[in-house]
């Protein structure tokens, strides 16, 4: 395992809170995982540490949200054995790939969610519509698929989860932020029990991560309730620009 300095710590707490903070249509990875690529952790450590540490944000964030009871439940128990399941498979094949190949796909997912984000016009959960045919099946499918990414990356995964329960399921947008901060928060549990078991943690840089996490999660959750999501939407695309381009440079 690296050496983690006191000031790599620091400036991981930093990429925490205002990658968290920011990410406030999920996307928090776009941010964190190129940031502390930037500082010098070596991309397996980026994933575990990302994936893990940001169940801290799910958990205020679920607080905030289900004290205002802007969470929809209904959805979740047919989510989670998909959801259970995923991330075993989602590390199974993390554990196979190279470094080298890993930091790749970091960055180029980074600026391709971006991209993605920046063209999309579709103004997401204006209104409610109704669920589709086969939610159940649909649903074990998503939480399966969902649970497979944040395991083997967690980059994107809070978009991910969001833009399906928009699209396919007809949530609002805050319904569908506040339903998917419960179903990461089980996610990002279990990767953070199997990365800890792998030994894939390294506690001077998961703790002050995960304390960032959970002050993110508290002020985002807020932020969603009460400032417009095209402001929010600007400068979350800010920060994906910049510090994926600090790590494109730095390789």
């Amino acid at each position: 395992m690296p050496e983690i300095t006191i000031t790599q710590a620091f400036l991981a707490f930093l990429a925490a809170l205002f990658g968290e903070t920011l990410g406030v249509f999920g996307g928090g990875g776009f941010l964190i995982q190129p940031a502390l690529l930037a500082i010098g952790v070596p991309p397996h450590l980026v994933v575990s540490h990302d994936a893990s540490s940001t169940a801290g944000a799910s958990a205020t964030s679920y607080y905030v949200f289900n004290k205002h009871k802007k969470v929809k439940n209904g959805l979740l128990i047919w989510w989670l054995p998909g959801v259970i399941i995923g991330p075993f498979l989602g590390i199974a094949l993390l554990s196979v790939l190279s470094p080298a190949i890993l930091e790749k796909i970091i960055i180029i997912v980074s600026l391709m969610g971006a991209v993605l984000i920046l063209f999309n016009k579709k103004d997401w959960g204006g209104t409610q519509s109704a669920m589709p045919r086969q939610w159940k099946l649909l649903s074990l499918v998503s939480g399966l698929a969902f649970g497979f990414w944040a395991g083997f990356s967690g980059m994107g995964a809070g978009t991910i989860s969001l833009m399906i329960l928009v699209f396919l399921f007809g949530q609002t947008i805050k319904e569908a932020i506040a339903t998917k901060t419960l179903i990461h928060l089980i996610t990002e549990s279990i990767t953070a029990i199997v990365f800890l078991l792998k030994g894939w943690l390294v506690w001077q840089l998961f703790l002050p991560m995960f304390v960032g996490c959970l002050l993110a999660g508290y002020l985002k959750a807020h932020i969603i309730l009460h400032l417009p999501e095209k402001l929010l939407k600007t400068l979350f695309l800010i920060s994906v620009f910049i510090t994926a381009g600090i790590a494109l440079v730095r390789n």
